[in-house]
């Protein structure tokens, strides 16, 4: 790979790195309720970070510094993806990484099955965007009592895709 490629990708990977970062610890501490992520994406992710460094460590003798700068920026970024959640708090919810304040949710709704309960948010500006975050049953209890207490006046039959 050339030099000006190499610059790029440990650019962009820095950038992502730094952004997932910011992401995650200014949401960590608004959330009180967990979410139930999807193993299998988290999985997966994990799998492809341990080929990549398995991959650069098995090279070692093609390697040059470059490479050793994107498999860490890359473990950087996997273990800020595992380490994201989203989940509601008590001054709002994160959906998708990004925190809603419950002044700025203008509905929301709810559905409960044996396994799960997901939430679904609509926020003020775009209301044709509806935010789903999905709980354990066992957690069922504690995020529709923190959705009474903020936010109860705003409930609503939603149409949910």
């Amino acid at each position: 790979m050339t030099d000006g490629f190499n610059y790029l990708m440990i650019a962009v990977f820095l950038g992502l790195a730094g952004y997932m970062g910011y992401r995650h610890f200014t949401n960590m501490k608004k959330v009180l309720i967990k979410d139930r992520q999807q193993k299998s994406i988290r999985i997966l992710v994990v799998v492809m970070g341990f080929l990549v460094a398995s991959a650069t460590i098995l090279n070692i003798s093609r390697n040059n510094v470059f490479d050793y700068i994107r498999t860490i920026l890359l473990v950087f970024v996997i273990a800020f993806f595992y380490a994201m959640h989203d989940g509601i708090g008590n001054e709002g919810v994160v959906a998708y990484s990004r925190f809603y304040a419950y002044r700025d949710i203008v509905a929301y709704d709810y559905i409960k099955d044996n396994e799960t309960t997901t939430i679904f948010i609509e926020t003020e500006g775009n209301k044709k965007d509806i935010k789903r975050v999905v709980f354990n049953a066992s957690d069922s209890e504690g995020v529709l009592k923190l959705l009474k207490d903020n936010i109860g006046k705003k409930y609503k039959r939603m149409k949910k895709n």
